[in-house]
């Protein structure tokens, strides 16, 4: 494997400019910014490759799902229990393993996603033509973000109006009896713009119960003062699914459509609503005041565990932050500073039957955290920025769990975290795009509420674990990107993260510890190539080992976690404004016993192609996806040595849009 490091490191260093006389005049033209590093930045200037998915992009796509146009564009690997974007588990940089929640930091225009249970992320609550762009940043960013920022960030960006009214109209039909309706309307009037959009979603599923529906829609309002914009963003959504459950090999080969639970779903309510003023100065800096609440209400009715749960969380937040960008000292300095201060309150109770007539046990948990973080990146040259940034960050958690039926008190805990960290890099500037860059960053992640306690009623295992630490981590990256004539651009990053006191759960005592030692390490690269008019390609690939570092799996690999990873696309622009994109994804084999280290989870390659008509007006387009086309049987999780979860077969969707 180190040779292929140093033939990756060697050919992307020989694409390097030898010169670059009368070129750093030109850097700041044509910046493309981004807003994850918790303000507006040039993507040549950030030390790390970024991905940015533009509105057009995911046009083009013709993708219905979030997941879907993650692994298209940015090649992102995902798992699912249900085969399909409803139970979507993204493993970025290897943390796909034995509990992939929390280690990549979903945003939603800034705020934070992930729940503060060990869940997945609800991708269908943002309907994908509200999206204007979606960011995906690769690295640690624990100083800028706090807790799960460990593998990178994603923050997806909603539309805002603009001085033209538009409204949009879209239908889409496929397999399996899916149908997706969306409107959308956007526009302004005098200092007011406004975006507004609402979607239903519903499908049958590619295997049986594996159905899930969506109605939602979300509201953006911003007023433009003289120097201070007010803006607020609503969101809301409903989401119904179903749990097929696993399957045995053999029981793939006969039917990979056929369910393993024959009861198993759950609905997920979300309401997302923030507010934010925003006071811009050119001599004293930018002042921004965010408020955040969060809203889930879920009911799960696991028929294969005997569990019938309600469980409700609501989540505040107060995001101060201060920017000030302007020369000291001669020398261009960005200085970023803020507080995260957040309160989350969790309340489930179980019930003995699915109809919920007899509740037998309640619970409440509360989170308090507040983070304190400042970002300093100075250009001790024109073309050299040094990046320096500290965070420190308290938390307390308390809870309570009581068994109804004899009014006895099951635990009463309370325990409280604290994490200092910080993080330094350096990004030389070649040209107008061109960069090479290292960074050192120390990275954590608190317990979630359902690992900081058990809480399901289950007959002597709930308890509160005051002992249960922070996961912690280094992680170390070099990498650059190449740009030449705007046309071909590549980039490549080595990482290599060493985590500690990760939690697992233990099988003897029967309560998760803080017994973990991980390393992974790998590769990414990416290229794009925009042949001529009518010809674009792009390709992402990545090499990943995640290994245990202690323990009786010392030196095995994480299960689930892929080795290799990559997808390859070409736009093809044909006559009479069709335009035709053939796709190709492949992924690695994987283990799904540690024990063993049995590649249980075969590699397999899945080819699509889609086929879209965009006039010139843009007024009317149309689209047909042909997914999985030779309807490949590979699945995308499985445990132990027999309990895998199949991936979706062949489908075909087509819609239409129409604008005015």
């Amino acid at each position: 494997m180190k040779k292929k490091y140093y033939i990756s490191i060697c050919f992307f260093l020989s694409l390097l400019p030898l010169s670059h006389s009368n070129a750093q005049e030109k850097i700041l033209m044509d910046e493309i910014t981004v807003t994850a590093a918790r303000d507006k930045e040039s993507i040549h200037k950030i030390p790390a490759n970024i991905t940015l998915i533009t509105q057009e992009q995911i046009k083009k796509s013709s993708e219905t799902t979030i997941p879907d146009i993650l692994k298209r564009y940015a090649g992102i690997h995902f798992r699912s229990y249900s085969g399909n974007s409803s139970q979507a588990q993204i493993d970025l940089r290897g943390f796909g393993g034995d509990n992939p929640f929390g280690k990549t930091l979903i945003l939603l225009n800034g705020k934070r996603l992930n729940r503060p249970d060990m869940s997945f992320v609800n991708w269908l609550q943002i309907p994908v033509q509200q999206i204007q762009r979606i960011e995906v940043v690769r690295g640690g960013a624990s100083v800028l973000y706090g807790d799960s920022a460990i593998a990178g960030v994603i923050n997806i960006i909603t539309k805002k109006g603009d001085k033209n009214l538009k409204t949009e109209l879209a239908l889409t039909v496929g397999s399996d009896n899916t149908h997706i309706e969306k409107a959308g309307i956007t526009g302004s009037a005098g200092n007011l713009s406004f975006a507004a959009n609402a979607q239903n979603y519903d499908t049958d599923g590619w295997r049986n119960r594996s159905a899930f529906s969506l109605i939602g829609g979300g509201l953006n309002l911003t007023y433009n003062f003289d120097t201070v914009t007010a803006s607020t963003d609503i969101s809301y959504s409903q989401t119904e699914y179903e749990m097929p459950g696993p399957l045995t090999k053999a029981e793939i080969e006969a039917n990979p459509r056929q369910y393993g639970n024959p009861e198993d779903s759950a609905t997920d309510e979300s309401l997302n609503l923030d507010a934010s003023l925003q006071k811009i100065t050119e001599q004293y800096g930018d002042i921004e005041l965010k408020l955040v609440y969060n809203y889930n209400l879920i009911t799960a009715d696991m028929a294969s565990y005997l569990s019938f749960n309600k469980k409700r969380i609501d989540t505040i937040g107060i995001l101060p932050k201060y920017v000030l960008d302007k020369k000291i000292f001669g020398f261009q300095n960005k200085f970023v500073t803020g507080f995260d201060i957040y309160y989350t309150t969790l309340s489930q109770n179980k019930y003995a039957d699915k109809e919920r007539t007899n509740k037998t046990h309640k619970a409440k948990l509360e989170k308090k955290s507040l983070g304190w973080y400042f970002k300093n990146d100075l250009n001790i040259k024109k073309d050299l920025i040094l990046g320096f940034g500290f965070r420190t960050e308290k938390a307390s958690v308390k809870g309570k769990e009581i068994e109804l039926t004899s009014d006895t008190q099951i635990f009463n805990g309370k325990t409280d975290h604290h994490s200092n960290l910080f993080d330094i890099s350096i990004t030389k500037l070649f040209g107008a795009k061109t960069k090479l860059f290292g960074k050192f960053s120390t990275l954590y992640r608190y317990p979630f509420l359902d690992e900081q306690a058990f809480y399901y009623g289950f007959q002597g295992s709930d308890k509160f674990l005051t002992e249960l630490k922070p996961e912690k981590g280094e992680s170390y990256e070099i990498g650059g990107s190449y740009s030449v004539f705007q046309k071909l651009n590549t980039g490549i990053t080595l990482f290599n993260i060493n985590m500690e006191d990760e939690i697992f759960y233990d099988k003897t005592s029967y309560e998760n510890k803080n017994a973990g030692k991980t390393k992974h390490k790998g590769i990414e690269l990416f290229i794009s190539y925009d042949i001529n008019k009518k010809l674009k390609f792009y390709s992402n690939w990545t090499y990943h080992k995640a290994t245990y570092e202690n323990g009786k799996n010392k030196g095995k690999e994480l299960p689930m976690v892929p080795n290799y990873k990559g997808n390859a696309a070409i736009e093809i622009k044909l006559p009479y404004n069709i335009h035709l994109t053939p796709q190709v994804e492949y992924t690695g084999s994987s283990y799904t016993d540690s024990v063993t280290n049995t590649k249980l989870l075969d590699s397999y390659t899945i080819y699509g192609i889609s086929l879209r008509y965009e006039p010139q007006d843009k007024n009317l387009t149309a689209f047909i996806n042909i997914e999985n086309i030779f309807d490949k049987r590979y699945s995308t999780m499985g445990y132990g040595k027999n309990s895998f979860y199949p991936g979706a077969g062949r489908g075909v969707n087509a819609g239409i849009t129409f604008n005015f």
